[in-house]
């Protein structure tokens, strides 16, 4: 069974995931009973897992064509927390629209028991995922289709930061085998978060980089293990697609009755100029359903979504939805950045007031900075100033 985002209404997003496959890759080299990274390679054996299945450039055309590949060597280290890393990344050739093309791709994969970080009392946090990534000498105008075979993952949030995004799922024997489809987008981003103007994103961007990423996040019935548990992985998932490094899972606000998805990147890119985003949801009623019993969502036969600026007003984008046969399309562009908030409500549904943003001016000694907000603070460290 094959799970598409090509388009709304050919999406499918009713999975059949009873619970992670036993990993086992054809040579047996990968163990992922600790807490290792492997980036994999092509696959040699038609049955392998854990590996590349194919990778090829999308043609101006739209034509697929194929690329051939040489890899990296081999590179043993142990990594952040202590996590062993294995890595390999794939160089991919090809003859495109009568020019050479170009790629590496790095796909890490981590293990159940990767460890994210250590809390203050020792215990351990475990969050598994794939994790593909592109890069090549032009980045924007690299399209690229590619698929990889794995022998565990229950997908709870994929990510696709990409333009021209697509993605499947295809159940095989003992995994799945994951398509993804883009080209790269611009993301602007800061060299150092500590500023408290950069922490809520107001500052201009340090760097504006090209990136061309995927991410499939794994759950697990464990709270302790995975980005999200595995609830409802039975009924589906959510996808998200966006031109930002920092973007979370969705919630059910109460309080409003909508599906709240945050995102965050620098108010201007580092160029100055404005920063715009874009952001496009695929999921079903079937999985909110289970995820947010009550919701208002699924019931109605209209959706709308709304960019909330942090200041609470309502701002203009190009925004459409399609709810049809159980299955939900968001799509929003030309919206601007810090921290904006996605609603989906059901149309109609009586809009948020703006709240009443007030700035105060905070002082550390000689450094000054700016604060606003509904109820303004002053970071650490830092004291009002009258």
């Amino acid at each position: 069974m094959k799970l598409s985002i090509a388009t709304a209404a050919v999406f499918a997003l009713v999975i059949s995931i009873s619970g992670a496959v036993s990993a086992t890759a054809a040579d047996g080299a990968k163990d992922f009973s600790g807490s290792t990274e492997y980036h994999l390679v092509p696959c040699v054996t038609p049955a392998e897992l854990d590996c590349i299945e194919s990778f090829g450039f999308i043609s101006k055309s739209g034509a697929y064509v194929a690329a051939t590949s040489t890899n990296t060597p081999l590179s043993a280290m142990v990594g952040q927390n202590d996590n062993p890393l294995k890595i390999q990344q794939s160089i991919w050739t090809a003859t495109v629209d009568g020019n050479a093309a170009s790629a590496s791709l790095d796909v890490p994969l981590q293990s159940p028991k990767y460890v994210i970080f250590k809390a203050p009392d020792g215990a351990l946090h475990y969050g598994a995922s794939l994790r593909p990534s592109v890069e090549s000498a032009n980045l924007l105008q690299t399209h690229v289709r590619f698929k990889i075979r794995t022998s565990y993952l229950i997908p709870q949030n994929v990510q696709l930061v990409a333009e021209d995004s697509d993605f499947s799922q295809t159940k095989i024997k003992g995994g799945n085998t994951w398509m993804f489809e883009g080209k790269g987008t611009p993301v602007s981003f800061y060299s150092d978060y500590s500023a408290a103007n950069k922490k809520d994103f107001s500052a201009q961007a340090d760097v504006d980089s090209a990136t061309l990423h995927f991410i499939v996040h794994h759950g697990d019935s464990d709270l302790t293990r995975g980005y999200w548990p595995a609830v409802c992985g039975d009924k589906g998932y959510t996808v998200q697609a966006f031109n930002s490094n920092s973007a979370g899972s969705p919630s059910w606000n109460n309080a409003t009755q909508s599906l709240d998805f945050a995102i965050q990147s620098p108010h201007s890119k580092a160029s100055g100029a404005a920063n715009t985003g874009f952001f496009k949801l695929w999921t079903s009623d079937d999985y909110i359903n289970c995820k947010w019993p009550g919701n208002t969502l699924s019931s109605s036969p209209k959706l709308e979504v709304r960019i909330i600026s942090e200041d609470g007003t309502t701002q203009t984008a190009i925004n459409q939805v399609t709810h049809k046969d159980g299955k939900i399309f968001v799509s929003a562009s030309g919206f601007h950045y810090s921290k904006p908030t996605i609603k989906l409500v059901r149309a109609g549904a009586p809009a948020s007031k703006p709240l009443k943003i007030q700035t105060i001016t905070c002082a550390k000694g000689k450094l000054v900075t700016k604060v606003s907000g509904a109820a303004p603070k002053c970071p650490k460290g830092y004291l009002p100033k009258k």
